[in-house]
């Protein structure tokens, strides 16, 4: 179990998480191939990329409602735990919201770089714009695919950021509960019957997005485990 501190904040990553990551990068296929690389920049881009975000809702949430703050991360991501703290409705989903606004931020900053790193015939520009799709979009830009192909690692770390700090942060303000987006809308709404169909709704809807437009299966696993 690995424990350290950042900015007074005490943080601990439990095992399962490193296997979580492990088993969302495909990590026994490159296991079977024989390279573990591209799997290990995977975890250490979610790790980044998760802590990021529970530092967002920790750092706001101990500056609008004091109390003592901690961060775990587990297998199902992360948690920012804070003890004692005091908010009212508003610094509350301002607390909430501050952890896919700092993904959102990591997203922007990665993105800034790999445009300024490749200016050239906006190749770095097709860079972000093809991550940040999912691939959906496709550059008529044969300097970008010569850059993939002579430098695999070094834009797989960019595309790995981008895409993670992108949709995760984008989905986790979806109003279903408990992701960030359904407890914002718990904080507004007063029936709890009507926020938990709203969740339900957008759940089931998501879930079909996944694995119709999507081709995943985890997307439509987890969605479908949200919406229950």
């Amino acid at each position: 179990m690995l424990k350290f501190e950042l900015f007074g904040i005490p943080i601990t990553v439990e095992p399962w998480f490193w296997a979580t990551s492990f088993f969302l990068g495909n990590g026994f296929h490159y296991l079977q191939m024989g390279n573990m690389l591209p799997v290990a920049v995977w975890m250490v881009v979610v790790f980044i990329s998760i802590l990021i975000h529970e530092l967002g809702h920790a750092l706001v949430g101990r500056k609008l409602g004091g109390g003592v703050c901690w961060i775990r991360l587990w297998a199902f991501g992360g948690l920012a735990h804070q003890q004692g703290a005091r908010f009212n409705q508003s610094s509350k989903a301002k607390m909430i919201a501050a952890g896919p606004v700092a993904g959102l931020a990591l997203y922007a900053l990665v993105s800034l770089i790999a445009i300024a790193l490749w200016p050239t015939n906006r190749v770095g520009l097709d860079l972000v714009l093809t991550a940040s799709t999912l691939w959906l979009y496709e550059p008529n830009n044969p300097e970008l695919l010569q850059l993939i192909r002579e430098t695999p690692m070094k834009t797989h770390v960019f595309i790995q950021f981008i895409w993670v700090n992108l949709f995760w942060s984008l989905v986790n303000l979806l109003p279903v509960f408990p992701l960030d987006g359904g407890q914002i809308a718990a904080t507004y709404m007063k029936s709890s019957k009507k926020m938990h169909l709203l969740g339900i709704i957008c759940g089931t809807s998501f879930a079909a997005i996944g694995y119709l437009l999507l081709n995943s299966y985890f997307i439509p696993m987890l969605f479908g485990l949200l919406a229950y």
